[in-house]
């Protein structure tokens, strides 16, 4: 589909605004598959480096054999170079999340979870104190009360995403503690075939039902809006698969890549032409998407070296997808609701109506 050919408008403040949103669109959906192609290729090296190490150390053992009976000096340790890309860091490759430095992977995901419902309660406490109240005083032209509703669809279905984002956090450090959690390096077919493991259907049950419902059903829905909840239901089926095949430290990558691509997609190609012309649109990948991958990236890079990622790790990450919605909230509400009166997308005095818009 020509991108372009879905921004044609009679005005070309909807063009322009179209096509930024396309472009950060874009710009999304080449981020995703730039991180699930740096953690592809980074899992590769380092499986064909260890690899190397083990055929190493068999050659040097041989060597030293025959060393030993020649009364010779034994062989240095093989080097292996450095390359910048693909590039994770090793802490954070270990489990799939950085931890901090003083914590483990228990106390990290508790941490996330809470972190993840601390910044939820703050921005509910923030719109129901100030931002309710005043959007329910004031009366607004039909091109921001369009802007506005598509703005409340947005931010209601991420919130929803977010609890149970925040739910999952808490169930896995349950699972963690209790000893049902693989190790990173595992996958989740594996755990659950794994001939060791007393066959249970219940605790198999406990183990993939709560990862379907509550994270990949309304996590898949808070980034692919506009497709139907029975489409949603239907494809984190298979998304969920995936999560099971992939080793559990890549799981984070894998989640990723599959909703940030679902992202893109939706809105690039199932939103009408009409909701690409409201700057709700345009904004949404440049004030929420776009900050919380540069983040997951921070992360899964300088986890070590950078002193926030240490002290903080993961719930940084969970804190910025919660308030950069906040923050497109915010900007939304100022533009379309305190400054109506500069009548966005065309709006005119004679368009002006008095009706409340709808704020969830």
């Amino acid at each position: 589909m020509n991108m372009k050919s879905t921004c044609r408008s009679a005005s070309d403040r909807g063009e322009t605004v179209c096509l930024f949103g396309n472009a950060g669109y874009l710009a999304v959906l080449f981020l995703a598959v730039a991180i699930a192609l740096n953690a592809t290729l980074f899992t590769l090296q380092k499986h064909e480096q260890n690899s190397n190490e083990s055929r190493s150390v068999y050659q040097n053992n041989d060597i030293l054999r025959i060393e030993k009976g020649m009364n010779t000096t034994s062989l240095a340790p093989v080097a292996f170079e450095t390359v910048s890309f693909p590039y994770l860091d090793e802490r954070w490759f270990r489990e799939g999340y950085c931890a901090p430095t003083s914590k483990d992977m228990v106390a990290t995901h508790v941490e996330s979870g809470t972190t993840m419902s601390l910044c939820l309660i703050f921005c509910l406490l923030v719109y129901f104190s100030f931002l309710k109240n005043d959007a329910s005083k004031i009366t607004m032209t039909t091109g921001a009360k369009k802007n506005m509703e598509q703005v409340n669809s947005y931010v209601f279905y991420y919130a929803l995403g977010n609890v149970g984002h925040a739910f999952v956090h808490f169930l896995i450090a349950n699972a963690i503690h209790r000893g049902f959690f693989p190790p990173g390096d595992m996958s989740g077919m594996d755990d659950l075939l794994d001939p060791k493991n007393t066959p249970n259907y219940l605790v198999a049950m406990f183990k993939i039902l709560p990862g379907l419902l509550f994270f990949w059903i309304p996590i898949l829905k808070s980034y692919m809006t506009h497709v139907p909840w029975k489409h949603i239901i239907i494809l984190s089926i298979p998304s969920y698969y995936g999560t099971l095949v992939v080793p559990m430290k890549l799981g984070f990558t894998y989640a990723q890549t599959v909703l940030f691509c679902g992202s893109a997609l939706d809105n690039l190609f199932f939103v009408p032409t009409d909701q690409k012309e409201q700057v709700a649109y345009m904004l949404w990948p440049f004030v929420v998407v776009i900050p919380s991958m540069a983040t997951s990236l921070l992360e899964s890079t300088m986890c070590t070296s950078n002193s926030v990622m240490m002290r903080l790790g993961h719930s940084v990450f969970d804190a910025t997808l919660v308030l950069s919605c906040g923050l497109f909230y915010l900007i939304c509400w100022w533009r379309f609701v305190h400054c109506d009166d500069e009548h966005i997308d065309g709006s005119n005095e004679s368009e002006k109506k008095m009706k409340k818009v709808k704020v969830y």
